[in-house]
């Protein structure tokens, strides 16, 4: 019978929501699937984007404004302003976030409010991405506060911006499944091991068996130095290790060959391991519990291999993978309407139960 290595719940460090409403509620501590630039981070010199959301609480509740975040995709990004207005609805009509109109006008209720006046807004420059999922640090604030109850529909008309490259938002796709695989993305830079020209790199394989509250890892990483052994850290956190600010430069590793040499997470659990030949090492498949509770998780893994030639510390690190895991989910209450042709568009292509992920303030 094969045994399930039930993690330490009281180990983990479990994003928390902000002080808004964030809508999918699904996504609020989790990556979502998919990134996309709709609205504030599209190259379109112009255009309408309508948004339907049929999750937020049962009772008036008053928006202060909304936020969008950054997709997980690790590159610092550079500040940049729209021009553009918005006008919300609250009221209940026949089109569902399921089946939005490709018509704008048809997906709001009959009363709407100017919540933003034309105006430029301004949105800063944010960092490598170092947590998943992003901060929601691109704040959008109203003019005229709006109070609504399950239902808002945000109709925003863009009349010119300033970024010159795509900002990729955090989005979800309109799917939904049972058993959904770990987002994944890598952090910082691996060091060169003896015999490498390039830095070590992880790597690793994930099946998924949510039904069954189960899931099965495996860690490995490349271009290590050949037939060394080596330990694998699995940790929660990539800021800080013992009180120590991540990343660590490890003492002794930066006048070697192979370059400064960093910890990336917090090294809850270590696994032993050995490259082989080629430097490449992989543990078995190792079964964890997999329960609803884990939504938002994110699991770090790092490699650290003996190469005594490398370094005066005798040590090489890969960078860190990171696995985040979310839980099952149904098709999200929210739907769009988007149409590059101008801020004045009538009519845009509509996509039921899918939208950027928004925080409502």
């Amino acid at each position: 019978m094969r045994v399930i290595e039930i993690l330490p719940l009281a180990l983990f460090t479990l994003p928390t929501p902000g002080q808004g409403i964030v809508s999918p509620a699904h996504f609020a501590t989790a990556e979502a699937t998919v990134g996309n630039g709709n609205p504030i981070g599209a190259l379109a010199p112009q255009m309408r984007f309508l948004q339907i959301h049929e999750d937020l609480p049962v009772g008036p509740v008053t928006l202060h404004g909304m936020s969008f975040r950054r997709n997980a995709d690790g590159d610092a990004l550079p500040a940049f302003s729209v021009d553009m207005s918005i006008v919300c609805s609250g009221g209940s009509t026949i089109v569902s976030a399921a089946a939005p109109s490709a018509t704008f006008d048809d997906n709001h209720a009959r009363l709407r409010t100017t919540v933003l006046a034309q105006q430029t807004v301004s949105f800063p420059a944010v960092p490598v991405v170092s947590a998943v999922p992003a901060p929601f640090t691109y704040s959008i604030a109203f003019d005229q506060p709006l109070q609504v109850s399950r239902r808002v529909v945000w109709d925003m008309r863009i009349s010119g911006r300033t970024n010159s490259v795509g900002i990729v938002l955090d989005a979800d796709d309109g799917s939904s499944t049972q058993n959904p695989l770990p987002a994944i993305a890598a952090f910082g830079r691996g060091c060169v091991a003896s015999g490498r020209t390039v830095g070590m790199v992880t790597n690793g394989t994930a099946q998924m068996d949510w039904p069954n509250g189960r899931m099965q890892l495996a860690f490995g990483a490349n271009e290590g130095p050949a037939g060394a052994p080596v330990v694998v850290s699995l940790g929660f956190s990539t800021g800080s290790l013992n009180g120590l600010p991540l990343p660590l430069l490890i003492p002794g590793t930066g006048s070697g060959t192979s370059g400064p040499c960093f910890a990336y997470n917090d090294m809850v659990v270590t696994f032993p391991g050995t490259c082989n030949a080629a430097g490449a090492m992989s543990t078995p498949l190792r079964t964890f519990s997999a329960g609803s509770e884990l939504h938002g998780l994110s699991l770090y893994h790092q490699v650290f291999a003996l190469d005594p030639s490398a370094n005066a510390f005798g040590l090489v690190a890969s960078d860190t993978m990171m696995r985040h895991l979310v839980a099952p989910y149904s098709p999200s209450a929210v739907g769009q309407v988007g149409a590059t042709t101008g801020a004045n568009a009538i009519t845009g292509l509509a996509n039921g139960n899918r939208g950027t992920i928004v925080e409502f303030r």
